[in-house]
């Protein structure tokens, strides 16, 4: 059927739209590359409140696994690029600000705890793979709750911005759990809700709890459910969409480091020790699966 006039004036107008938004979220208007050589400075977004992947130390330095990686990133960078006087410069996020802040340019590169999910893909782009999580709950151990179906009727506290809401809101549906859901900015707003009782439930990251209740002098008082609320997965270091020429600077640097031979090392130093200035060790090895994710190299996403 043949449009009238107006019709395909208004549907080519509207197309016209599309089509440059599109090409803007396909073509930055600025390459992070070009920018980077402009200015030697590569932006690194963290959170700061997630050991052992980023937090600050006594001192008042930014450390941590994801940290150090991308600290390792940028000396890559500094080589390939000529630019011996590249330097890092610290911006600090929020859960519920990070997409943003990679989408309009505040920061190059996130280097955190993002996991790498559909929606977020929407958004943004992800480097190659460092650990392999799975969503899970903690609750206080008096409680006996172990399952997805101990939950039912329970209230549960989630983080702003996390995965583990569209996780545990999933679960409430398709289980009908009749769940009572708050949410709060941090983690660590999350877990005082729950060692003060209010809430039954904690959804997060097994590795970030685990970090917790270990820091927290008592982790007897604390339990981490044998069920995972989701399949595992991937953590990524956040960076623009339609940026390729950054995605593959960053991809092939970070490959470079996962297959080189301190990689055994920088994981055992965060993960299967005591954390710097903390004094935590979660001795937690290297998984079967991290090994063959580094040996092989995660992809990422453009």
């Amino acid at each position: 059927m043949r449009l009238p006039a107006f019709a395909r004036y208004r549907y080519l107008g509207l197309l016209a739209v599309l089509l440059a938004a599109g090409t803007a979220l396909a073509q930055p208007a600025v390459s992070t590359l070009d920018r980077i050589r402009r200015t030697q400075v590569l932006r690194i977004g963290y959170d700061g409140h997630e050991p052992p992947f980023d937090y600050i130390d006594a001192n008042g330095n930014v450390t941590g696994y994801s940290i150090e990686l991308c600290n390792r990133l940028a000396d890559v960078l500094r080589a390939r690029l000529g630019l011996p006087g590249l330097m890092v410069r610290y911006h600090q996020l929020s859960y519920g600000d990070r997409i943003e802040d990679i989408d309009d340019g505040a920061i190059d590169i996130e280097c955190g705890t993002s996991t790498i999910t559909p929606q977020r893909l929407a958004s943004v782009a992800f480097a190659p793979s460092h650990f392999i999580t799975e969503s899970r709950y903690a609750s206080l151990a008096a409680d006996s709750l172990r399952t997805i179906q101990d939950l039912h009727g329970k209230s549960v506290v989630a983080v702003r911005g996390t995965s583990n809401i569209s996780d545990i809101a999933r679960i409430n549906r398709q289980r009908r759990l009749n769940l009572s859901i708050f949410i709060v900015p941090t983690n660590q707003a999350a877990f005082a809700l729950l060692t003060q009782g209010k809430v039954s439930a904690f959804p997060m990251d097994d590795v970030l709890l685990r970090m917790m209740i270990d820091a927290s002098g008592h982790p007897e008082r604390y339990a981490i459910s044998r069920d995972a609320l989701a399949p595992p997965l991937h953590y990524g270091f956040m960076i623009r969409r339609g940026d390729p020429a950054f995605a593959r600077a960053v991809g092939a640097a970070l490959r470079q480091i996962y297959a080189g031979p301190d990689m055994q090392a920088i994981y055992e130093r965060w993960f299967d020790a005591p954390l710097p200035g903390l004094g935590v060790d979660l001795h937690l090895p290297m998984s079967p699966a991290m090994r063959a994710m580094f040996s092989i190299g995660h992809p990422g996403t453009q």
